[in-house]
């Protein structure tokens, strides 16, 4: 045998051995990380006051009548809304009406579409996703420029988040296609990374659902066809963070028709949808239909879990929430995580009409709240605001 090809053997048997090592390390990574699994979830109970010590309300003033609220995001002192028949809009900390951000429309500078969107927290700068293009405001609201998204040759992407100074566009598998699951601009529009989606294409008539949230100077994304859940770091590399479980319980790869009613509520009701998740230094908290609607929180070094039952009306609204026992108001259905002056906080806007209607209960007369004091407080909040006034943002601080 000649030294060329014992030479040869050598290496193919040291290149067979770093496969194989680097396919035990990465299966050996996942057994470790958590699996989310609705179906072995144990209903624990958590109220406010458990995770909570404090209450902050803050009525969005009713300048303009808000509607339906698309998206929101807290950033420093002000309050971001996106609106279905406004457009993006900024509020004070106390609620108070500042501007609106660009204009409604399909002429140059408007945008069309604009259920997502972010901003630069420094600069002030908000960043819209409109379908393929990417519209940018400076704070004041006044348009400065376009950023085209035509080149990935995609029709649209579902989400845009402001991250480590650079813009993560993100994307679900629509019907069983998407090219990307996300790619990575500079705030010129300039290609830094991309991220083809794993799923090959397959035929459905049924839409997906994907989200980010930003936790430990990371950013996650999340899919529901996806069976990870990635952190995306600083400097742009990502890895597996946690897993949704396989089985029947997933969302189906289906054909069913939307006008066979009872086939697609069934299929609903019977498979897995992710409506949220973020995380808190101490819990997992993921919101979900599976036979019911739940928040899931999962406390992060035990794995314990706690489950909320929600109860949805015929509009699709859910209702109910975390016990709130720290004031005595209505349940809680947290929806954004931040941290301020190194306090955790989790919030989520919470309608007049059913807060009123609450504390006009008998069901609050009878409460006795671990703070009496902030029970008081709500009280007086209820007598200064109507039924139809603009929802109020819920801040809930959690404990140290």
């Amino acid at each position: 045998m000649s030294f060329v090809t014992i030479e040869l053997n050598r290496m193919m048997i040291v290149r067979l051995l770093f496969m194989v090592l680097v396919t035990y390390s990465c299966s050996t990574s996942e057994s470790h990380l958590y699996e989310f699994d609705p179906r072995t979830l144990v209903e624990n109970k958590i109220s406010l006051a458990d995770i909570a010590d404090d209450i902050e309300y803050i009525h969005l003033d009713n300048t303009l009548p808000l509607g339906n609220i698309y998206t929101y995001r807290l950033i420093d002192c002000s309050i971001y809304l996106s609106t279905k028949d406004i457009g993006i809009m900024e509020f004070n900390r106390d609620g108070k009406f500042i501007r609106k951000i660009g204009a409604l429309g399909r002429g140059p500078g408007e945008y069309h579409y604009f259920w997502f969107f972010d901003i630069d927290p420094q600069t002030k700068s908000v960043y819209v996703l409109d379908f393929n293009m990417i519209k940018v405001y400076s704070g004041s609201g006044h348009f400065q420029r376009s950023i085209s998204l035509k080149e990935f040759d995609q029709d649209y992407f579902d989400n845009i988040s402001f991250f480590n100074e650079k813009l993560l566009i993100t994307n679900d598998i629509h019907r069983g296609q998407s090219k990307y699951s996300w790619i990575i601009l500079d705030t010129n529009g300039i290609l830094i990374k991309k991220k083809y989606n794993p799923i090959p294409t397959f035929n459905s008539t049924l839409e997906s659902k994907e989200g980010t949230y930003l936790f430990d100077n990371k950013i996650f994304y999340w899919e529901w066809y996806n069976d990870t859940v990635y952190s995306i770091l600083p400097d742009l590399s990502y890895k597996a963070s946690f897993l949704f479980s396989p089985g029947e319980h997933r969302w189906p790869k289906s054909m069913i028709q939307i006008s066979a009613t009872e086939a697609f509520i069934s299929l609903l009701t019977n498979h897995m949808q992710i409506k949220l998740i973020f995380e808190t230094d101490r819990f997992l908290v993921i919101a979900y239909g599976y036979k019911k609607n739940f928040i899931a929180m999962i406390d992060k070094k035990s794995k314990k879990s706690y489950l909320t039952t929600l109860v949805q009306d015929n509009n699709g609204q859910t209702h109910g929430g975390i016990f709130n026992n720290i004031d005595g108001g209505i349940g809680f259905q947290p929806e954004r995580y931040f941290v301020e002056n190194n306090r955790e906080y989790i919030i989520a806007l919470v309608d007049p009409s059913e807060l009123k209607t609450h504390i006009e209960s008998n069901e609050f007369a009878e409460v006795a709240p671990k703070y009496p004091e902030k029970k008081e407080k709500l009280k007086e909040l209820s007598k200064s605001i109507k039924e139809t006034d603009n929802p109020i943002l819920m801040l809930v601080k959690l404990k140290k």
